[in-house]
């Protein structure tokens, strides 16, 4: 499995970059695999900035072998991994709600620095949600 790790700055720019860097690591996924990672990372990241404690680095991994996956650690701490509904929060708050809907997998552990928010794909168009 090749693994890439990238620190980022906590701020509002670090959603972006990570978006990037997600590009260049899954150049060679089908568009549809590409697209989802780079929407899911963007929302991950940017809860990671939000919601974290403190101002340190986050870390992004991107993990390749049958499939994608992201790891978002940050300082914040650890939470209930339940998604809110649409009908809960309008406007924001609904990053959960994608990566639940979007990703074949995805959770919530601890991590050294704090919390490592991560989700998976299947790295080939077709694959369910049972990776």
């Amino acid at each position: 499995m090749k693994t890439f790790e990238f620190r980022l700055p906590a701020e509002p720019t670090a959603a972006a970059v990570a978006r990037a860097m997600v590009e260049a690591v899954g150049s060679d996924l089908p568009e549809p695999i590409l697209l989802d990672a780079k929407l899911l990372t963007t929302e991950v990241v940017t809860n990671a900035i939000r919601h974290a404690r403190g101002t340190q680095a986050v870390i992004v991994r991107v993990r390749r072998n049958n499939l994608v996956r992201v790891e978002v650690v940050d300082q914040g701490l650890m939470f209930d991994p339940q998604p809110k509904t649409a009908r809960t929060r309008a406007g924001s708050g609904l990053g959960l709600v994608l990566v639940d809907a979007i990703a074949n997998a995805w959770g919530v552990d601890p991590d050294e620095a704090g919390k490592k928010v991560w989700f998976e794909l299947a790295s080939s168009e077709g694959g369910d949600k049972s990776v």
